[in-house]
């Protein structure tokens, strides 16, 4: 079933916003607040008469000046006006089931895409981003291509926009001035976050579908073993803390029981490339994405450098290296430290999100202090046994990686 009011062009949507008094928005959190700021830009913020997004709870919340509550609160009241505002057509026509009782010529669809270029009207341009996959290399990647001057990338390389975007109305502004304040754009601007590799609609939301995408993927088995000890340094999860007051302090048994728990249950899909290569698929052309190895950086980094150089679209410089090396890995000490290491985990967000270079530091200096006492260093690397085991289960992802990126893995990740 189509909408009778569809708004799909600029010049509509202007000349909507000026017509219309009183108005919500309804639908998309991040495609809400994009809205609310090109209200803002119109000098038409008085006519928002609320905020209902798709996963609004029972209590109100409060974003800038505006109420946020569910739609059915909304549903007493017939005089203003409801602005739809989703990813697809599909989740559109569930949020219109959502207000049935409303009467239907005051209820507007307003196209994604439309939404989609105000909000890259706000945000940064960027030119490139590595945005995957964790424990794959991306920390060396950033290292190496900081040394060529026609390439910048912020010295805080996993920053988390995801996480505050929505938070604060003027998002776009602080991210702007936090880590691209006064750089030349004759310069190729780059963000290196992996975590990145599962949000292909926030990075395209944000940043549009022009970016240079890199992917480094790792044999998932090995990939899997080093994130489980990430998230035994972090201690940032219930159950991971669980596994410490168990066996009171780290051993190796966990991971049998992180297996079962996280990724055999399906709660953890991180390794399964195809998955996520696949929704960044929807958004971006295969040319504009670039699959890399980490085996084979690690092998011939000068090689695989100079055509991640081109790629982002800078001469590539000589001598560039790919200093990967063989780090102690840190896991938590005990259940009493995973604790504490959970805590310190979470302020390290929170700075990272609203605190000042200065708390930065010396909540790092701090941290590292305490570390000391809270982490112990772990090199054990997967056992064979494990290791097969998780090759088995990843096989069919990596058959679909074999195609997606046009090569072969055998030799690189099995036999």
């Amino acid at each position: 079933m189509e909408f009778e009011n569809r708004i799909q062009t600029r010049e509509g949507l202007r000349d909507w916003i000026t017509l219309q008094e009183k108005v919500i928005l309804f639908g998309n959190e991040s495609l809400a607040v994009t809205l609310l700021r090109y209200y803002i830009l119109m000098n038409e913020k008085d006519k928002i008469r609320g905020l209902s997004y798709v996963h609004t709870e029972s209590e109100y919340m409060l974003f800038d000046e505006f109420i946020i509550k569910p739609i059915a609160d909304y549903l007493v009241r017939d005089d203003s006006q409801i602005a739809i505002l989703a990813q697809n057509w599909e989740e559109c026509q569930l949020l219109k089931e959502q207000i049935d009782e409303w009467d239907e010529w005051k209820i507007w669809y307003i196209d994604y895409s439309l939404i989609t270029e105000l909000s890259w009207e706000d945000n940064v341009k960027l030119d490139f981003l590595c945005t995957g996959f964790m424990k794959c290399g991306a920390d060396y990647l950033c290292e190496a291509l900081s040394n060529n001057r026609k390439i910048y990338i912020p010295k805080e390389k996993e920053i988390s926009y995801d996480r505050w975007k929505n938070k604060y109305l003027d998002a776009p502004e602080r991210f702007r001035e936090m880590y691209f304040s006064g750089i030349s754009k004759k310069r190729k601007w780059g963000c290196i976050n992996p975590e990145y590799f599962c949000k292909a609609e926030f990075v395209y939301e944000s940043f549009s579908n022009t970016p240079k995408i890199i992917f480094i993927l790792r044999n998932p088995a090995d990939a899997a073993y080093a994130y489980f000890k990430m998230r035994m340094r972090q201690s940032d999860d219930l159950i991971h803390q669980k596994y410490f007051k168990k066996y009171r302090k780290y051993s190796s048994r966990m991971f049998y029981e992180y297996m079962e728990d996280d990724i055999f249950s399906g709660r953890n899909q991180n390794f399964s490339y195809d998955i996520w290569i696949k929704e960044y698929l929807k958004f971006y052309q295969r040319e504009d994405i670039m699959i890399l190895f980490f085996e084979e950086i690690v092998k011939k980094p000068e090689k695989i450098l100079k055509k991640v150089q081109k790629f982002i679209g800078v001469k590539p410089i000589k001598d560039l290296q790919f200093s990967y090396n063989e780090m102690d890995k840190k896991v938590s000490k005990n259940y009493f430290c995973a604790i504490v290491n959970d805590k310190l985990h979470h302020i390290d967000l929170y700075y990272k999100e609203s605190g000042t270079e200065k708390q930065q530091r010396r909540f790092e200096k701090l941290r590292n202090f305490i570390w000391k006492y809270t982490l112990i260093d772990n090199n054990e690397k997967i056992s064979l046994e494990n290791k097969k085991i998780l090759l088995d289960y990843y096989w069919d992802s990596i058959q679909e990686i074999e195609e997606i990126s046009g090569k072969s893995l055998k030799g690189i990740w099995y036999e």
